[in-house]
């Protein structure tokens, strides 16, 4: 790195206190004395002192370095002594200005150091058009059996879809287990009754069970259906819980309870049975708009397909998730618009592919296969 002082020549002999005479000169980044760099400092009886790292330190007069610089018996003018004023001012202000500086870059860098450190920020993760319309749909309390038809639908695990649906504000629900009490069975020996009268003596009419404290056997949910469709026309609801509560010797809030179980599990497998019969209808409408053979067709839904490590947008006839299988497997040539791709991966909605030859070129490979399957062995 050079210097930013000025070059000098120029080189003086200079007396110090003692008599002994020494070389000062004007090296490009210090002063030198005797070929040493050197600082200068002035006390208070005018005596200028040259402080040297590896040498002692020579003393000397302000006279004598006044002679030493302008010439022996030199007197100083009027002109001279005002341009060292000058100068000394000018020094005295720019160390003043430089002083001024620091101390506010001080109280910047102070600030700046209080401050707390900023954290990036990142753009929200988006997935795929369609798993995100998924998504949005969904209700913001989830049920297990929900989360599975997700899961089932989208092709991911469920701890993926948890996750996706947590960052979204939208919470797994666990469904609350059912609190089973079995009696112990009486060892008593009980009679047979041998007529009505006994016997309604004999089996009164069951009392209501508690709520929640019902064990649902296959023949109890099957006499609670029996008699929900017996009374599905009362209205209001609550009253329709109570007849069925009083006909079949339940608790009305574990009717009630049970209802609205059995009526949203109906709700789920509708909702799954719903979201397979339109995947399976896509697939085959998509399999269905193949005009030629390995030919895309062209449609509203855009895809994004990297071709040769560069993406583009292809729109296409085939709904996300849809894409037909017989030209998912890799390795397969495909053609769109005019223009030869041989497929690597198939996503959801996203297509990998490389690029081969023209349209015409794959059919006329084409061709010659279909020509040397046709001759015979």
């Amino acid at each position: 790195m050079g210097s930013i002082l000025p070059e000098y020549s120029a080189q003086w002999t200079i007396q110090d206190m003692k008599g002994a005479w020494h070389t000062l000169e004007m090296g490009d980044s210090a002063i030198l004395l005797d070929h040493q760099s050197c600082t200068i400092e002035l006390d208070a009886s005018a005596r200028l002192h040259f402080v040297r790292a590896a040498a002692p330190t020579i003393s000397c007069s302000a006279k004598a370095f006044w002679f030493a610089l302008a010439g022996e018996q030199a007197m100083p003018t009027a002109e001279e002594a005002g341009r060292l004023l000058a100068q000394n001012l000018l020094y005295c202000e720019q160390l003043r200005q430089w002083r001024a500086l620091f101390q506010q870059m001080q109280v910047q860098a102070k600030t700046l150091l209080q401050m707390p450190v900023p954290e990036p920020t990142f753009p929200s993760p988006r997935l795929d058009a369609f798993t995100e319309e998924v998504l949005a749909r969904t209700r913001s309390r989830v049920t297990p059996v929900e989360l599975e038809t997700l899961a089932l639908l989208l092709k991911k695990d469920v701890e993926v879809i948890r996750g996706w649906l947590a960052t979204r504000g939208k919470q797994v629900i666990e469904q609350e287990p059912v609190v089973i009490q079995v009696q112990a069975a009486t060892q008593e020996p009980v009679s047979v009754p041998s007529d009505a009268s006994e016997a309604q003596t004999a089996f009164p009419k069951p009392k209501p069970h508690g709520r929640g404290n019902i064990f649902w056997t296959p023949e109890r949910l099957q006499m609670l259906q029996a008699a929900l469709k017996q009374h599905e026309s009362v209205m209001p609801v609550k009253k329709r819980f109570q007849l069925v509560a009083e006909q079949c010797g339940f608790n009305a809030k574990a009717v009630q309870a049970k209802f609205y179980e059995l009526r949203t599990k109906e709700q789920e497998e509708r909702l799954r049975r719903f979201v397979e019969d339109r995947k399976r209808a896509d697939e085959q409408a998509a399999t269905e708009q193949v005009v030629e053979p390995n030919t895309l067709v062209p449609g509203p839904n855009l895809w994004d397909v990297e071709v040769d490590g560069h993406l583009q947008r292809w729109p296409l006839g085939y709904a996300y998730g849809s894409f037909p299988s017989v030209l998912s497997r890799p390795g397969t040539q495909i053609i769109y618009r005019q223009h030869c791709y041989t497929v690597q991966f198939v996503w959801s909605s996203k297509l990998h592919v490389a690029s081969t030859s023209d349209a015409q070129s794959c059919a006329e490979e084409d061709l010659v296969e279909v020509e040397q399957e046709a001759i015979p062995a």
